[in-house]
């Protein structure tokens, strides 16, 4: 598939007459993932439906960034109790990325979907980090991993990492599911707790699954909003700005969270020469 481009939902696709319509039936708030919290985000105690209606699965919204700007240096932030607040987009960092993307209808239709609560369409495009592994397989990848018997794929993960700086995570596989190891970075809240019930602590690591990301799909608009946060901390301007597209976080979606979203973990293609150094050497002799 051809490259895509990533946004995020500003105020009037949020609130007002015109509001998706995706969003009428679903609302405005939104969960994070495990790995949203462990790059900084803020996972509130404000329950919101966020699953199957069936199941009555429920989660914790968290906030998280619109691209509208108000005044200088403040953008505007869809907090997690539903209202909306504008923050100061320089120093606030603990602040969710919902990422959104236009995909055309003729484009969905070999994308894997479910119907969610309020019979909401949701496709399942891409692969990202989600939530921490079950105790039992985050063991074995410890062994493995202090063995150097993890395979690793072609595939990185860029997160953001102290002092404006940014981190690259490798991508391991084991037994056939894909993984990250990763630390906290920009702690917001040391209390809080992941799916598993632990609790997050500096420097401790966690192996956190990647796996298919959900999108709530709103059919007039053709737009694909993630259901859930799926990263924190990323610098939405470090300057002031006047439009979105001068922002930090315009660049990071578009040059660093839709590739890594699209880019194959499957290695390039390995020509026998690559896999045979005796064949190599036979074939330099003879040119």
């Amino acid at each position: 598939m051809e490259k895509i481009h990533l946004t995020l939902l500003d105020e009037s696709q949020l609130w007002g007459d015109n509001r998706l319509e995706v969003i009428k039936r679903y609302g405005v708030q939104a969960s994070i993932t495990d790995f949203g919290v462990l790059t900084g985000g803020y996972r509130s105690s404000y329950l919101i439906h966020d699953g199957k209606a069936e199941s009555s699965e429920i989660n914790y919204a968290a906030a998280y960034w619109a691209k509208t700007i108000n005044y200088a240096k403040h953008a505007l932030v869809i907090h997690y109790s539903g209202g909306r607040s504008f923050y100061d987009y320089i120093y606030d960092r603990d602040i969710g990325v919902r990422p959104v993307l236009h995909l055309p209808t003729e484009k969905l239709v070999n994308l894997p979907q479910q119907v969610d609560y309020e019979q909401i369409p949701v496709f399942f495009f891409g692969e990202y980090p989600t939530y921490v592994a079950d105790e039992s397989i985050a063991q074995k990848l410890d062994e493995s991993h202090s063995q150097q018997n993890l395979e690793t794929t072609f595939k990185t993960y860029t997160i953001p990492y102290l002092k404006n700086k940014t981190k690259i995570l490798k991508e391991y596989i084991y037994e056939g599911q894909k993984f990250v190891h990763i630390e906290p970075v920009l702690i917001a809240d040391s209390w809080q707790q992941l799916s598993d019930s632990n609790y997050i602590a500096p420097r401790k690591p966690h192996w956190v699954k990647v796996e298919p990301i959900p999108w709530l799909y709103d059919e007039e608009s053709d737009l694909l909003i993630s259901k859930h946060s799926l990263i924190a901390s990323i610098p939405f301007a470090k300057e002031e700005v006047t439009t979105f597209e001068e922002t930090n976080m315009y660049n990071y979606l578009n040059n660093c969270l839709a590739k890594e979203i699209l880019s194959s973990s499957k290695p390039p293609k390995i020509s026998i020469l690559d896999r045979d150094p005796e064949l190599q050497k036979l074939m330099l002799k003879k040119r």
